[in-house]
């Protein structure tokens, strides 16, 4: 302009981020005088040419990297298989298409909503060397889903609630590592099984109905994550020696995998205290819920069933098993006594075990 014509300036080219293994790029920027819109003492200045590379980020077989847009807006990445080539979206928008190999790393933006689904409709997207999410730094409401095809779904939250925001999701044995993830942020659906492994302990562990086909589970060591009825088993593990607290409220109205619940303890000790108001109107209120908790050998596993529950098969193993609200079981009903300071408490007048109880003692 006028006012800075003979102030140095200077001009930032950057180039676009993509996943494609295409080398180092040489490229020449031409820098001119815009005759039209110029005084015209400087028509006669001659262009001038810079040379630059474009450094390229990714390796055929290695690690691919992408990187959302920092645009200050909410931005939503979709990886999809499609044959033997990984596809991926932004805003719905097809910006690239690799082989099925190396890795993928994909980041969010700083400080904004960027979300990522993995959609496994069309196969399994995750390349043989996994998958990362971080989702960015900052104040931003990042978001991972995986959208299933009869997987198998194991989430692992980091276990510590420093860390809350971190952990893992492996699909049919292929590995995605998050980073940066905000609470209420995690959604699963499509999963034929679901397997949930909670470690570092936990006071506050909630499953609380959302509609007739989504459960939440809340805690303090891990971000508010929902998942869909998984068709055929949920398997919740508590793979260290920590306390937890977890109360099972009221899962979706129609929860009903069909080969059944297990709850898992861990076998080295630590303790569990499991409080049970409803499996759901379908699983814990028919003749088809199989629910199995093993709980271990903890000083103080307690398995409290604060809600009445009508199941196909019921085993339970802890050292403290109470009701406050009836059992109905169709099926075998098993209650194993484990320590040294067990009890056992069926003091419930509308209790129906169809053919009677199978009471032990012993320790993992």
């Amino acid at each position: 302009t006028s006012a800075n014509w003979n102030t140095p300036q200077t001009v930032t080219v950057t180039g676009a981020d993509d996943i494609t293994d295409d080398g180092d790029v040489t490229s020449t920027v031409t820098i001119a005088v815009d005759d039209a819109n110029s005084d015209n003492n400087f028509d006669g200045v001659a262009n001038q040419a810079v040379t630059v590379t474009t450094v390229d980020d990714d390796t055929a077989g290695g690690t691919t990297t992408y990187t959302a847009p920092d645009n200050g807006a909410t931005d939503s990445v979709r990886v999809v298989r499609s044959g033997g080539n990984i596809e991926i979206y932004l805003n719905g928008n097809l910006v690239d298409t690799q082989p099925l190999t190396g890795s993928l790393t994909i980041n969010g933006a700083d400080g904004e909503d960027d979300s990522l689904t993995l959609d496994f409709t069309n196969g399994n997207p995750v390349p043989a060397g996994g998958l990362s999410f971080d989702g960015g730094a900052g104040a931003g409401n990042d978001s991972i889903s995986i959208v299933g095809n009869g997987s198998t779904v194991q989430y692992t939250p980091n276990g510590a609630t420093a860390t809350k925001e971190d952990g893992t999701l492996t699909v049919d044995g292929n590995a995605i590592d998050f980073s940066e993830i905000e609470d209420n942020t995690i959604m699963i659906s499509g999963a034929a099984n679901l397997i949930i492994d909670f470690s570092g302990g936990d006071a506050n562990i909630d499953f609380t109905r959302i509609d007739a086909t989504t459960t939440q589970i809340s805690g303090n060591s891990f971000v508010t994550t929902t998942f869909t009825n998984p068709a055929t088993s949920l398997d919740i593990n508590f793979t260290d020696a920590n306390t937890y607290d977890v109360d099972i409220i009221d899962l979706a109205d129609n929860f009903n995998p069909s080969a059944g619940v297990t709850i898992d303890g861990f076998a080295g000790g630590g303790s569990v205290n499991l409080d049970i108001t409803d499996m759901g109107d379908t699983f814990g209120n028919g003749t088809t819920g199989s629910l199995s908790i093993a709980l271990g050998t903890g000083a103080s596993d307690v398995v409290n069933f604060s809600g009445a529950e009508s199941l196909a098969t019921l085993s339970v193993a802890a050292e403290t098993i109470t009701q406050a609200a009836a059992l109905t079981v169709s099926g075998t009903a098993t209650f194993n006594l484990q320590g040294s300071n067990n009890a056992l408490t069926l003091n419930q007048a509308a209790n129906d075990f169809a053919i009677g109880i199978d009471v032990g003692f012993g320790f993992f």
